[in-house]
Formats: structure tokens, C-alpha cells, sequence
């Protein structure tokens, strides 16, 4: 079983860091640039409850960067390599 802390990406177990709460806020704006967990999912041609894990892990998997950030240009959406990088560091 997982301990808490490696939920929530290495923080520490009694409160999340200001790293941490900075990395869901940009995983959050991603997902949000899509207008949601199921838009960013019917983008991709996923299921919801993939991207909704994302948002609870706090990081999205490198294996869907390249497919996400073509879905954000089909939309004119501002998200790339780069910005997908640094939301899961």
C-alpha cells in the first residue's frame, strides 16, 4: 500500500508544500484549458475518470503529452510540451 505522502506526488505527510499546491494548480489549468476532466478526455479519446485521476495525482503521465498537445492545437488551445513539462515537475 502507498503511503500518503507518495499520493501527493512526494510531499510531506502533515501538509502539502507550496511545490506541490503550485504543480496542482497547473495540472488543474491544463485540464481547465479544455473546459474540463471530460472535455480535455473527449479530446483524447479517453474516458473521464483517466483525466479526473490525473487531477487527483497532481501530474499527468508523459505517454499522453504528445496527444494532448495535439488535441490543444486542433483547438487553438495555448498548451504544449513545454507547459506540460513544467505542470509535472
Amino acid at each position: 500500500m502507498r503511503s500518503r505522502s507518495e499520493h501527493l506526488g512526494g510531499c510531506c505527510e502533515n501538509e502539502l508544500t507550496t511545490s506541490c499546491m503550485k504543480m496542482n494548480k497547473k495540472i488543474d489549468h491544463i485540464i481547465s484549458a479544455f473546459g474540463g476532466s471530460a472535455a480535455l478526455a473527449r479530446s483524447i479519446e479517453q474516458y473521464p475518470a483517466l483525466v479526473r485521476q490525473w487531477k487527483t495525482r497532481g501530474s499527468i503521465p508523459s505517454a499522453w503529452w504528445w496527444r494532448i498537445v495535439k488535441a490543444a492545437k486542433k483547438q487553438n488551445i495555448d498548451v504544449s510540451l513545454e507547459s506540460l513539462m513544467k505542470a509535472n515537475l
